[in-house]
């Protein structure tokens, strides 16, 4: 009865731990996703992006 005792009261205290941990820890997850997709977003960008500076350098170039 002790033993038993003594793991709720454990996981009593690891999960209202937990409980003001989800905030955080859902941020953190949802921010490190949205840099992923934004680095996949730039790699794809980047080609359109170069073409067309370059077109307006040598617009200006000719002008």
């Amino acid at each position: 009865l002790q033993l038993s005792m003594h793991i709720c009261i454990l996981e009593r205290q690891i999960f209202d731990f937990l409980g003001y941990q989800w905030a955080p820890i859902l941020t953190n997850f949802v921010h490190i996703i949205t840099v992923i997709l934004g680095l996949f977003g730039t790699v794809q960008f980047r080609p359109r992006y170069v073409t067309g500076v370059s077109k307006i350098f040598l617009y200006n170039k000719y002008m």
